[in-house]
């Protein structure tokens, strides 16, 4: 078990994987909702295990739901409207890429 990715926790074919696995879909799709304020975004984001500041999430943003605790976006980030943050697909030895944008703290 990685403890740095807590969504492999007790593996892949087990229950709270998949139950975990749901969760987080159903997070980011929620999220991606025109009716939400950017700062209601950042609280789900959060919920789903991104790592978020003081930045403006518009509507329509996909973020991986596979490994969503690699992303980690700092303060004075614009990211708007049908933008795709992913962050898989490169490493397939740690699950994926941590990716960082906007100032950190």
């Amino acid at each position: 078990m990685n403890k740095k990715y807590p969504a492999d926790w007790g593996g892949k074919k087990s229950l709270s994987w998949k139950i975990r696995r749901i969760y987080i879909f159903l997070i980011l799709r929620l999220q991606m909702n025109s009716l939400w304020k950017s700062t209601f975004r950042r609280k789900l984001l959060r919920a789903s295990g991104i790592k978020i500041g003081k930045s403006h999430v518009g509507q329509d943003v996909i973020f991986d739901n596979i490994h969503p605790e690699c992303i980690e976006i700092g303060d004075d980030c614009a990211i708007t409207y049908r933008c795709v943050i992913i962050s898989h697909f490169v490493s397939t030895e740690r699950g994926g890429i941590h990716i960082v944008m906007g100032r950190s703290k």
